[in-house]
């Protein structure tokens, strides 16, 4: 890859870590339920694979096989 597409995944990694820790911020401050926090934990989850999927086959959203 190049540098600038390095760069761009880098920036994605981050904004899918931020992700999850502001949804269980909104859980804890009552914002959402439990049942919304399981809905949009799951898509979350399951745009990370496909953006992992795109960027480094075989490889997660963290750098790591």
């Amino acid at each position: 890859m190049t540098a600038a597409v390095d760069r761009e995944a880098a920036c994605v990694r981050q904004r899918y870590a931020a992700q999850p820790r502001r949804l269980v911020g909104l859980r804890g401050n009552g914002t959402i339920g439990d049942a919304a926090f399981q809905r949009v934990r799951e898509e979350l989850d399951w745009t990370e694979l496909g953006w992992t999927q795109v960027v480094r086959p075989g490889e997660s959203a963290h750098g790591a096989p």
